[in-house]
């Protein structure tokens, strides 16, 4: 019997470096291995398959800063022009009854670097319309899925090898992906003349946001004109005055001051964060932010760099601690931060999780993941939690679900998992 936990699935063919990408993302994910592995690759993955654009249309340039162009999607390894990728989500519903959603797309390598959408699936509440595009036409078929029994084969096996009973919708001229999208998965209610969507799954089950691995630069002063999320964290000192400026009474951003100021002191970083304003009868003025440490105050450009790298992830993460739908996509959050703030940094992880928020963070810093894990282990919480263990080899890079134990052990690893960190310790023993 499947898992009653929700599943998310994603996987890949003929992807950048890899052959073969299918994988399931747990409540914590982290992506390790060595540089060129093919951990990146993944992040732009899940990067591109969960952004909203891309939902509807599935135009897989939807971000060009993700990808740009066929160079940048088809995997050296593969004397392949086509390129498959895609995410199922099983979704635990009444008794032993389960809801299957889908969205699996597959393209060939067109003219002047460009991608052909050629084949989408789409499924949503155990029902799936498979399409395929033709010359001057398209021709889908739709399927009920089982509500009792794991769906994730059959479907991958229609979109793959379509069995016969497909019907030819003409549509002259049909050469633009938006056409195979609005008259392929779209059914026109001819009573309240608009275009259904039932088989599209929902395009809000996670929201994405994406820290890259350069953060914003610390400095003196700071604009009180809010941006919208920024990867890099330009949006972070707004949030953070937002925070500081709060009432008393507002025991929810309270709450979140008195865990950032936690942080801080469990890392070492700070022992208290502030917002100076230059002028208080001004609400738009440029503002300071300073930390305290160990008595004395100083300003954010005159403490190590390490803080304003941090500060968008811990800021961001404990303000929206609430809110279960958001997947937050980190690279190397270890970065300028000493081993201390980095296994302070997994306890935090762990205990946003287990308020219900996801991670997916590509890291390599074991203090990170073995603090998590000790975590676990002390507290017997049931998170699901996976390693992604990446790895090159001469046919491509592979990827490897490595579990994580509700007691905080390694399960199903591959041999060499851990073998450049066994053979290091063993030549530090040498020394003693």
């Amino acid at each position: 019997m499947p898992t009653r936990k929700l599943l998310f699935k994603i996987f890949a063919r003929n992807f950048r470096g890899f052959r073969k990408i299918d994988v399931n993302l747990g409540d914590v994910t982290f992506i390790v291995g060595d540089n060129s592995s093919g951990k990146t690759s993944i992040l732009k993955l899940v990067d591109l398959l969960l952004n909203v654009t891309y939902a509807f249309d599935f135009d897989i340039f939807t971000d060009k800063a993700i990808l740009a162009t066929s160079h940048d999607v088809l995997s050296p390894y593969i004397n392949s022009p086509d390129v498959t990728i895609g995410t199922i989500t099983v979704i635990p519903a009444d008794k032993n009854e389960f809801k299957t959603e889908a969205k699996v797309a597959s393209y060939e390598k067109g003219p002047s670097e460009t991608l052909i959408l050629k084949k989408v699936v789409t499924a949503s509440n155990n029902k799936a319309r498979f399409i395929i595009s033709e010359a001057d036409a398209i021709v889908r078929k739709d399927i009920e899925l089982s509500a009792t029994k794991p769906n994730l084969k059959r479907i991958l096996e229609e979109h793959d090898r379509p069995s016969k009973g497909y019907q030819k919708l003409k549509i002259p001229g049909l050469k633009r992906i938006p056409n195979l999208m609005i008259f392929g998965l779209a059914d026109f209610d001819e009573k309240q003349k608009k275009f259904n969507l039932s088989y599209s799954p929902s395009s809000d089950r996670f929201q994405m946001r994406h820290f890259g691995p350069i953060r914003m630069d610390p400095e003196h002063a700071y604009s009180s004109y809010a941006e919208s999320f920024d990867p890099k964290g330009r949006h972070t000192p707004n949030v953070l005055k937002s925070l500081l400026s709060a009432r008393r009474s507002d025991k929810s951003r309270r709450a979140t001051i008195r865990q950032l100021n936690h942080f801080g002191a469990e890392s070492g970083m700070f022992d208290k964060l502030f917002v100076i304003p230059y002028s208080k009868s001004d609400p738009k003025a440029p503002f300071r932010i300073e930390v305290s440490k160990k008595g004395r105050r100083f300003s954010l450009d005159e403490v190590g760099y390490g803080v304003s790298q941090i500060l968008p992830i811990i800021v961001d993460s404990i303000a929206r601690r609430t809110s279960g739908r958001t997947l937050f996509s980190i690279q190397q959050p270890e970065l300028h931060l000493h081993p201390k703030a980095q296994a302070a940094f997994g306890e935090l992880l762990f205990n946003l999780a287990k308020l219900g928020m996801k991670f997916l963070v590509e890291t390599h810093s074991d203090y990170i993941i073995n603090r998590f894990r000790y975590c676990l282990h002390a507290s017997k919480t049931n998170l699901e939690t996976k390693v992604l263990f990446c790895e090159n080899t001469k046919k491509g890079n592979v990827v490897h679900e490595v579990s994580v134990s509700s007691r905080g052990e390694i399960e199903n690893a591959p041999s060499n998992y851990r073998t450049f960190f066994l053979r290091e310790q063993h030549k530090l023993f040498k020394l003693i």
